[in-house]
């Protein structure tokens, strides 16, 4: 997903690790300074997809800008009076982008085979499940609530675990990467 949207090729058993480790190490990064959990790549691909800008200096030189403006007291001042409404605009627009991206995915994994349609199938299923069933988890402890009630994660899960008993079969859904 990542690749198409910047026209590149990728070598997955080098830059998934990679990407992987990079956005640990901005969440930890972040953490140090109070900030939430960093899962930065579906955001940065939604945004090339709806500028058409692709470079990595732009993307290193707005993270700087963003840097500078956040030690900058009048200028969080100055756009702290955005109104809400074009925040909220402008990040719908980007999560639209990347419900698309999403949409997208089952589309390359060679849908026409039995396999791969049972594989999404159950695993988007199972994704939705606590948005169409709110409370079915309530009897889970909290601690294991929080991954079941996270429909990307249960439906990413199941997706890798369906994976692993079909690995000789052609035509399997290949995880992203």
């Amino acid at each position: 997903m990542n690749a198409g949207a910047v026209g590149k090729e990728i070598d997955t058993p080098t830059d998934v690790p990679g990407t992987v480790r990079d956005d640990a190490l901005t969440s930890l990064f972040g953490g140090i300074f109070g900030l939430p959990l960093m899962v930065t790549s579906g955001e940065n691909i939604g945004i090339v997809r709806v500028t058409g800008v692709r470079s990595r200096y732009v993307t290193a030189a707005a993270g700087v800008v963003l840097i500078v403006v956040g030690f900058l007291a009048p200028v969080t001042r100055v756009i702290s009076v955005v109104p809400s409404a074009v925040a909220g605009g402008t990040t719908m627009a980007v999560f639209a982008v990347i419900t698309v991206l999403g949409v997208q995915m089952p589309g390359r994994s060679d849908l026409d085979r039995h396999t791969n349609t049972s594989i999404c199938a159950v695993a988007l299923a199972l994704g939705l499940l606590p948005i169409l069933v709110p409370g079915v988890y309530a009897g889970f402890p909290s601690n294991v609530r929080i991954l079941l009630e996270s429909g990307v994660a249960v439906g990413a899960f199941v997706a890798a675990v369906l994976n692993i008993p079909f690995p000789t079969m052609p035509g399997r859904v290949s995880l992203p990467g």
